[in-house]
């Protein structure tokens, strides 16, 4: 990239407040701090006081506005900006934005948008939108949006929207879940829930939980509520429940049927 060239994308500069990163020349602000080991290829900008250890930032990427990038990769034209911190081997790849927020041994992907976030612990943000939200412990946001929602335990969103809500160890696929719900160690599948928080009630054995509408999951079984009404006894015999747990949850099956859930 020309010194005519690096202008085109951030505006007229004197040249005497730029240089070359010497392992890349990539173009460098003088008011930022780049490590002698961080490498910046030709076509990427470190610019606005912005700090690069150990990392790289590589095919026409940009770290900006008092950004911090440590122990990293941007790559393939990403953007972090806007005193964004990306730590611990975490890579923003395919065109990305990462903006005001922290990622930590975590991966944003695909032209995911992350804005004022934390995405954290070995999660994976791929082709998502995520503003104003908390994902950490390996969760994975995928094709989807998200705001103002935290993700953790391990959970997966897919090809979905979260508004306000909070997912623990859950699964959620082509699911709109708005409005403070909680999931909590669920699996859903084309729900719709809006303004509502699913059923969870944690019983003796196993939790006894809606994954949607008119279908309850119990430990490792997914089915339709009347289904449940017909088999739990069976069900229940064949997990090895007491015959007062088997009453216990024959109890919460029907107020799931009461209640219409």
């Amino acid at each position: 990239m020309t010194f005519e060239e690096l202008q085109k994308i951030v505006g007229e500069q004197n040249i005497d407040n730029w240089h070359q990163h010497s392992n890349g020349n990539g173009w460098v602000n003088n008011n930022c701090s780049v490590s002698k080991n961080s490498y910046i290829s030709s076509d990427s900008i470190v610019d606005d006081h912005s700090k690069v250890i150990a990392s790289g930032v590589n095919n026409g990427s940009i770290v900006a506005n008092y950004s911090h990038v440590e122990h990293s990769v941007v790559t393939n034209g990403s953007r972090v900006t806007h005193c964004s911190k990306i730590f611990d081997h975490s890579t923003i790849d395919n065109g990305s934005r990462v903006k005001t927020s922290m990622i930590d041994h975590s991966t944003i992907d695909n032209g995911s948008r992350v804005k004022t976030s934390m995405i954290d612990n070995g999660s994976v943000v791929y082709g998502s939108v995520v503003e104003e939200s908390s994902m950490g412990d390996s969760s994975k946001a995928h094709n989807s949006t998200i705001f103002n929602s935290t993700i953790y335990g391990r959970s997966t969103v897919y090809d979905s929207k979260m508004v306000d809500s909070m997912a623990v160890g859950s699964t959620i696929t082509y699911s709109t879940i708005t409005n403070r719900s909680r999931l909590y160690n669920c699996t859903c599948d084309k729900a719709n829930w809006s303004g509502q928080t699913p059923l969870v009630i944690m019983g003796l054995r196993h939790k006894v939980c809606q994954v949607r509408q008119g279908w309850i999951q119990i430990g490792c079984h997914t089915k339709e509520v009347d289904w449940w009404l017909e088999n739990y006894r069976c069900i229940g015999e064949k997990e090895h429940y007491t015959e007062e747990q088997i009453k216990e949850y024959g109890s919460y099956i029907r107020l799931f049927k009461e209640l219409g859930k």
